[in-house]
């Protein structure tokens, strides 16, 4: 098996929705569920991020494939900005979803009024390469396609020369910290007060722009 890096395309959102509804388990995601993924969960999402990837000139969305079979094995969402950019807009464009009949309301507020704080007050608006989303389809996680994600979207920061961010699970944050993210600030969500038995941490870090070989 050999795993290739390329640019995606409009017909990848559907596997696009699909992988990430499938790696989206475990901690606070179980309180935040989505449902199955029915038709209408899957054309929401893929709706929603092919909006920015046809109106935004600064995503990028990725894909890793797996030579053999040819499928869609690992994707992630970058955004990368040389320039400063409304926060609100920012804020209203990246916002989540309307919460679903099936999400916990007090974990689904705490988690997105976190995010809300984490990109406004520690990300902040300024350039940046920010790593909205990297998720790996569950027969393929630790296989590498993260690693070769990651490998681009930190060439490309610096290229361009900006700042790298990310908001870290406790699985991906030992994959983050080998391609030199530093945690700058992590919340731990309490899920015995929702019903669970144990805790979730978020991580947010970042990564400082390395010279690029002449």
């Amino acid at each position: 098996m050999v795993l290739e890096l390329h640019p995606m395309v409009e017909t990848d959102f559907d596997d696009f929705a699909r992988i990430s509804r499938s790696s989206f388990q475990g901690g606070i995601a179980d309180l935040l569920t989505l449902g199955d993924l029915t038709p209408e969960v899957l054309a929401s999402t893929r709706d929603r991020h092919l909006g920015h990837f046809r109106d935004d000139p600064h995503s990028r969305y990725v894909k890793v494939v797996d030579s053999d079979t040819k499928a869609i094995v690992a994707v992630a969402y970058w955004e990368i900005r040389q320039e400063e950019r409304p926060m609100e807009q920012f804020l209203e464009d990246t916002g989540p979803v309307p919460i679903p009949p099936t999400a916990h309301p007090e974990a689904w507020e705490e988690f997105f009024g976190y995010l809300t704080h984490a990109r406004r007050n520690v990300m902040g608006n300024g350039p940046i390469a920010f790593l909205h989303l990297l998720t790996t389809h569950p027969d393929y996680q630790r296989r590498g396609a993260g690693a070769i994600i990651m490998k681009w979207g930190c060439e490309q920061a610096d290229k361009y020369r900006v700042r790298a961010f990310l908001e870290a699970s406790q699985k991906g944050k030992g994959l983050y910290e080998k391609f030199g993210f530093k945690e700058v600030e992590r919340k731990v969500f309490d899920l015995s007060k929702w019903g669970g038995d144990s805790v979730d941490i978020m991580t947010l870090m970042f990564r400082d722009a390395e010279p690029v070989p002449s």
